[in-house]
């Protein structure tokens, strides 16, 4: 979501603001994407990496060159899988782990919650009906009742 801004007494916006504006036009700010092992092994090897650190078995490092205007790419690495973010280049690495996790944990629900929806409309398509008894299949997918509770309401 998009801060709001207001123009001060002159008309205009402060510098901050100004630079937020700009760069939220231009880039997603503190948006995870998925990248590709080749293109992170390119970051960390074109110029030395910044901060490079193992933060709770996630591998960490600032690109050296800043964006412009404080914020900077940021290249994580978890297991087999390759990620960068655009942040301020002031955010601690605590921080963005946590941002990571809470990505992490948004994109595995929504990965479970399409697999299982898909399931459970494959099967109505078919004509079975679920008594209660059948949403323990869920428990499969490892979701929480919570989640359970939503799919149910979904079908």
């Amino acid at each position: 979501m998009m801060k709001s801004y207001e123009l001060n007494d002159l008309g205009v916006y402060n510098y901050q603001e100004s630079t937020d504006i700009y760069m939220n036009c231009h880039y997603d700010l503190n948006e995870f994407s998925e990248i590709d092992e080749d293109f992170y092994e390119e970051m960390l090897n074109v110029l030395p990496p910044q901060n490079w650190r193992i933060v709770e078995s996630v591998s960490i490092f600032r690109f050296s060159e800043d964006l412009g205007c404080g914020y900077s790419k940021f290249y994580l690495k978890l297991k087999s899988r390759f990620f960068e973010v655009i942040m301020n280049s002031s955010v601690s690495y605590e921080s963005i782990l946590k941002d990571f996790n809470d990505f992490l944990e948004n994109q595995n629900f929504v990965e479970k919650e399409n697999f299982a929806l898909s399931f459970f409309n494959k099967m109505l398509d078919e004509g079975v009906e679920f008594p209660e008894a059948s949403f323990r299949v869920l428990s499969q997918f490892r979701l929480s009742s919570s989640e359970i509770d939503y799919l149910k309401s979904q079908i």
